[in-house]
């Protein structure tokens, strides 16, 4: 369990100056602050897409405005505004973000404004249903699995109308008869865009939060929000909807005439990338039965496994449970040489590492003789919830409990 030293949080109070106010000229508690987009947050965007603006061959505006929601009221307020967009990017921060993480921070890219949204509060996400599960308007995620689990599991919100890049990649991929593989939100920015994110802010700041993430799994719980965490939660989300609209529509790749490897001449259709996206949504309902990670430290329990990676050194799962799948025996993997990733996969669990963070897999192939020993023995345990543990299981730390309202979202920007 984390426990913060209450020297530390009071030197943390006094650090922070509170920075989502009421609106400029406004004494409405209800209207969210904007402030411009900071130029160099934008411009090496917009020069990496000059051609393709200039000519007016892309429909998607840039953002200019920043708006903070910290309060119920501030969400109800802006809702009519992001509703009122056909496409709009989505991205979530957390800590451990999943189905038993936190999630603490929501971004959304509306027109002409990212909202960053304070999910700690109570209400905010609940305020923004009628977004998040309209199928009308489209939801551009970059592999929303575990934005999906973290928003069914803590609030009951199932996405509707998701139109997920890295599904859109992956097609690209198979289209192109090549290697399919997940990429990050970066590589796929420099491939479509021929920009890299941490260029949008400048590398130093965007390196700065990574370093303070890999420090401090906590720093997206803390409140304020300093302005470099404001600027890289803001980059992410304001690319998405420009993704959406390059990776669907012919003539419109700025790279489009470079080599045989562009993207720019395989077309995705909208329809296509949305049926397969409603795959990763339904990564919340993974493992269901599965209620606490210590669950899975049982040999033979039976588990569906997500295949995300391969290498030779063995192949590697999501389970929707906060802990790592792993093949790693060459004869454990040649029995999933049919498997691509992205598919599922039925297994059980063989053992795990002493920190129980990596659960080692076998398949599951019913008629063997391990299959049938498996059924014989299995059961479903169902945890107790009202021990200390919980839903989150061994997650839960003293930080990850109800938050002080009067602690605000962000400091000076």
């Amino acid at each position: 369990m984390l426990i913060v030293h209450p020297t530390r949080a009071t030197h943390l109070a006094r650090r922070f100056r509170p920075f989502c106010t009421h609106a400029p000229g406004t004494d409405d508690p209800c209207r969210y602050k904007t402030a411009l987009i900071p130029e160099g947050t934008i411009e090496p965007l917009r020069r990496g897409l000059a051609s393709a603006l200039s000519e007016g061959r892309v429909r998607t505006k840039l953002p200019k405005y920043l708006g903070f929601i910290d309060t119920a009221e501030k969400a109800k307020s802006a809702l009519p505004s992001i509703l009122a967009n056909d496409v709009v990017g989505v991205d979530c921060e957390g800590v451990g973000l999943s189905r038993w993480g936190r999630l603490c921070v929501m971004q959304i890219s509306a027109g002409d404004t990212v909202f960053v949204c304070d999910a700690l509060r109570a209400g905010v996400i609940e305020s923004l249903r009628p977004v998040l599960e309209a199928s009308h308007i489209r939801k551009v995620f970059h592999d929303c699995r575990e934005d999906s689990a973290a928003l069914w599991e803590q609030f009951s919100i199932k996405l509707e109308g998701v139109y997920d890049t890295q599904t859109a990649h992956l097609l690209l991929l198979k289209r192109q008869s090549q290697a399919q593989y997940h990429i990050s939100l970066d590589d796929l920015c420099v491939k479509i865009f021929g920009v890299r994110l941490g260029t949008i802010k400048g590398e130093e700041s965007a390196e700065g939060v990574v370093a303070k993430m890999a420090q401090d799994p906590n720093v997206w719980f803390y409140r304020p929000l300093q302005p470099d965490m404001v600027s890289y939660a803001a980059r992410d989300v304001m690319c998405l909807p420009l993704l959406k609209e390059l990776m669907s529509r012919p003539g419109l790749f700025p790279r489009e005439e470079s080599t045989s490897s562009s993207v720019g001449v395989a077309l995705l259709g909208e329809s296509e990338v949305m049926a397969r996206s409603e795959e990763h949504v339904a990564y919340c309902h993974l493992n269901e039965h599965i209620r606490r990670p210590r669950e899975l430290e049982k040999r033979g329990r039976r588990l569906d496994a997500l295949l995300t990676a391969v290498n030779s050194s063995g192949m590697y799962f999501k389970l929707n449970c906060g802990r790592q799948g792993v093949v790693c025996r060459p004869e454990s993997m040649a029995k999933m040489h049919d498997l691509q990733v992205g598919d599922v996969v039925q297994c059980y669990v063989s053992g795990w590492n002493p920190s129980g963070s990596v659960i080692f897999l076998e398949r599951y192939e019913r008629g063997t003789r391990e299959a049938a020993m498996i059924d014989t023995v299995h059961e479903i345990r169902h945890p107790d919830m009202t021990s200390p543990e919980g839903m989150y299981g061994r997650s839960t730390t003293a930080l990850l409990q109800k938050l002080d309202d009067k602690r605000p979202l962000t400091r000076g920007f």
